[in-house]
């Protein structure tokens, strides 16, 4: 029986698990759109979430295969969990599993691994030939929240472009004749394009004023969004463990929003920390692997940016 965790941490089958992945989505009209600017948000918002630990692998050796980094943080942050089994063909290593038994607590104590890469299925019982690494409690990845994070960013990113076509030529026309429309919309595309200037016969607009869409000077401009920005990509880092300026705090910082700011930073990556080390250890116990990970950027309390979001020293 393949078996996989659920989000509640419980072991579901495969068609469980299916199930439970396409119907706990959110309704599709509260999610933004993924395309092609969240993708190149959320490949950013990934690698700022590596650079928080640094890990040590094995390296290669007669009887062991080196380790590939890449690799390692997919299963470890995007998986969520994943299992480092004895094999012949490869010595130790870090693979997907699935549930054969589980104990007490609802913690699988049985995994089977299969890859094309083996000769037959691997099967393991943890603390014997296998381990078992999570760095959250409920066995699931961080792609909810590089999710959550690349839709806003997206969403902002969108506005500044809108904002910013609409800047050149933010008019609505009126017209009962398609092929006038389709010459208003060349018009409006070379526009767009930054051409200088753009001459329309008159006989076009047939005398009509243009209506205003975008006053310029009401709109939610370019300055604003990128600021939001700042904010959003600041409560990202402060969620991942990357200590940051409050972006909002015009003066000097007491030393108990100081404090406060370290304790949130800590609140997930002290958990991923605690958990990591703990397989780590497992792991070492029954291989002498020697996995370790430490944070790239050392917490220290009481410690912030002394720049504000503009790069000027705050005030003494």
């Amino acid at each position: 029986m393949n078996n996989f965790i659920a989000g509640n941490g419980q072991p579901m089958s495969y068609a469980d698990q299916m199930f439970y992945n396409t119907f706990s989505m959110q309704p599709s009209n509260v999610k933004g759109l993924y395309n092609e600017t969240v993708d190149y948000n959320r490949r950013y918002l990934w690698h700022m979430l590596y650079s928080v630990y640094d890990f040590t692998l094995p390296k290669k050796s007669p009887t062991q295969a080196k380790w590939q980094m890449n690799w390692f943080r997919f299963l470890t942050f995007h998986v969520g969990s994943f299992a480092v089994i004895y094999t012949r063909e490869h010595g130790w290593t870090p693979q997907y599993f699935g549930v054969e038994k589980i104990g007490i607590h609802y913690q699988p104590t049985e995994i089977i691994v299969a890859s094309p890469f083996f000769k037959s299925d691997k099967r393991g019982i943890v603390g014997l030939n296998c381990e078992l690494v999570h760095p959250m409690d409920d066995w699931i990845g961080l792609t909810d929240l590089i999710n959550d994070y690349a839709v806003k960013l997206s969403q902002i990113d969108k506005g500044i472009n809108i904002f910013e076509m609409n800047s050149n030529l933010s008019y609505m026309f009126e017209t009962d004749d398609k092929k006038v429309a389709d010459e208003i919309k060349e018009a409006y595309d070379q526009a767009y394009k930054g051409k200088p200037l753009v001459v329309l016969n008159k006989n076009i607009v047939n005398g009509k004023s243009p209506t205003l869409m975008f006053p310029m000077d009401n709109s939610y401009t370019t300055i604003q969004r990128m600021e939001a920005k700042q904010y959003i990509t600041s409560e990202f880092l402060t969620r991942i463990g990357i200590n940051n300026a409050n972006l909002r705090k015009k003066e000097r910082m007491i030393s108990d929003e100081v404090n406060q700011n370290n304790d949130e930073t800590m609140s997930i990556c002290g958990t991923i920390m605690k958990n990591l080390k703990e397989g780590f250890e497992e792991v070492n116990k029954i291989s002498d692997l020697g996995l370790s990970v430490r944070y790239n950027f050392e917490k220290k309390q009481g410690e912030v940016s002394t720049y504000d979001s503009k790069d000027r020293p705050l005030k003494q």
